[in-house]
């Protein structure tokens, strides 16, 4: 019986040994001005909260509260005991395991497009912090 209690208890330890909290402490980048036709500097948005997790051999990265999507999938990581380093559809990932920090690109679209919206989207690096959950 202590036994089975003793691995119930660590069962959500066993579960969780490969996941992560991160919170965004800086960001910026470029955005488009269509009425310019060209780039600014920009500030973005701190403070998002993300889950960075290992379920079998693939990494997510996803915003804290929301459904995965494919697009925050991990691929083509490569791991080693100090980091991880992966490719995501649009841009970049990188993860240090001793100073439990993150950086992710993107850098997909940076064309503006010509579409009827005018609609282009903004590169960005952002850089935060992680707890081990």
């Amino acid at each position: 019986m202590k036994k089975l209690l003793l691995l119930l208890f660590l069962i959500p330890n066993l579960v969780m040994a490969d996941s992560y909290l991160c919170i965004s402490d800086a960001a910026g980048g470029a955005e488009y001005d269509a009425k310019t036709k060209q780039y600014k500097s920009t500030v973005f948005k701190t403070g998002l909260k993300y889950i960075l997790k290992k379920e079998g051999d693939n990494w997510d990265f996803d915003e804290f509260g929301t459904e995965p999507k494919i697009i925050s999938s991990l691929i083509d990581c490569k791991e080693d005991k100090n980091s991880l380093m992966c490719n995501t559809f649009f841009g970049q990932f990188g993860f240090t395991y001793d100073e439990l920090r993150y950086f992710q690109t993107y850098t997909f679209g940076f064309y503006p497009t010509t579409d009827t919206l005018g609609s282009t989207d903004s590169p960005y690096i952002e850089l935060g912090s992680c707890s081990k959950i």
